[in-house]
């Protein structure tokens, strides 16, 4: 039987959802009847008016060393900074996020990145119903790093 999922009430996937590569070394968690793109330098991931991008970067010191996550969750903060949008912030384990959502025209879009060390993933969340809130945070919560 499958598992139907309800964002506020409103079922969103009736399929349950599936974890998949994203860019780099990141997977993500989409619903399973999601189609994907392979960029290269980037994913992406869509159903209907609902898009999901990654895109990863890996980032050493001056000595080659990985980039502490401290160093990289600044450096998300202050990007984010000067915004009016809601600001949400994630920490489970060795990863760290900071995100906002803007109203963007007629449309959502959650805008936020997760940091590993040495690595950075900036995940782009389009969506059409601000009831679908729930559904985009939990996407770019679900970003590990592998």
């Amino acid at each position: 039987m499958s598992r139907i999922s309800k964002w506020r009430g409103r079922v969103i996937d009736g399929g349950g959802t599936r974890r998949v590569s994203a860019a780099g070394k990141w997977t993500i968690a989409i619903p399973t009847h999601f189609e994907q793109i392979d960029n290269q330098d980037s994913w992406q991931a869509y159903a209907g008016s609902r898009v999901i991008y990654v895109s990863a970067l890996t980032v050493r010191e001056s000595d080659g060393m990985l980039t502490p996550i401290e160093s990289l969750r600044t450096t998300a903060v202050r990007t984010l900074a000067g915004s009016s949008g809601l600001r949400l912030t994630h920490s489970v384990d060795s990863l760290h996020g900071e995100a906002e959502v803007n109203r963007e025209g007629a449309a959502w879009q959650l805008k936020g990145y997760m940091c590993a060390v040495g690595t950075i993933a900036t995940c782009v969340v389009d969506y059409p119903m601000e009831e679908d809130f729930a559904w985009a945070v939990t996407t770019w919560r679900s970003l590990e790093y592998h």
